[in-house]
């Protein structure tokens, strides 16, 4: 089901969600925390500069799918990897790519399926890191030439040779790295998702512990 969508220039990108009624019904409750809500991200006029923009309105440009999988829960976008592979070379001569180049996949483990706070706490970890993908999404498509310059800093490389903007910068700039503190995470979260998140965490919990419960 299509639940939200964004214009640019005429043409709709959606995200949609591949979940039956019961657990679609879940993402909405999820999507309601977010109402209202903003992010800042970096825009590619000025160095350090930032901009509120709406995380529902433009959630659509960085995850266009979101659905249930064997494997562990993931948010896979295409660009990022792609331009952090880039050399200097490739990166000073890159043109804007499309815009659909900028959507990524999340996907859910099955694991999660018959626990609906674990449910609601993954998907709202790998929301996070699709709405920290916004950080390069928003000034790349509004700003390209800005991007580069300011977001990821290529006038660095260009008075340090072994300075790499790309890692450097696109790592600091998702502020939900897996290797975190739950501590912090959470913090994350809860700025995003507003209180429920910790109640979802605790569900979350619980489930990981009946499922492999610790030895005494």
């Amino acid at each position: 089901m299509v639940l939200l969508e964004k214009e640019i220039d005429g043409e709709v990108f959606n995200t949609e969600f591949e979940f039956d009624d019961e657990h679609t019904k879940l993402v909405k409750e999820i999507l309601k925390c977010l109402k209202g809500k903003t992010v800042d991200v970096p825009i590619g006029d000025e160095a350090n500069g930032v901009i509120p923009i709406s995380i529902l309105d433009w959630f659509p440009i960085v995850c266009s799918k979101v659905k249930f999988d064997t494997s562990g829960g993931s948010y896979i976008t295409f660009f990022n990897p792609s331009i952090m592979a880039l050399t200097l070379r490739a990166l000073l001569e890159l043109k804007l790519p499309s815009i659909d180049a900028f959507a990524g996949n999340i996907t859910i483990s099955r694991d999660v399926i018959n626990c609906d706070d674990a449910f609601r706490y993954t998907l709202a970890h790998e929301m996070q890191h699709a709405i920290n993908a916004l950080n390069f999404a928003y000034p790349a498509l509004t700003n390209w030439d800005g991007f580069l310059l300011n977001t990821i800093q290529i006038k660095e490389v260009r008075t340090s040779p072994d300075f790499n903007p790309t890692i450097d910068r696109l790592t600091k700039l998702d502020r939900i790295q897996d290797e975190v503190s739950i501590e912090e995470e959470l913090k994350t979260l809860e700025k995003t998702f507003g209180s429920p998140i910790n109640t979802w965490y605790e569900g979350f919990k619980i489930f990981v512990n009946e499922r492999c419960p610790k030895n005494p």
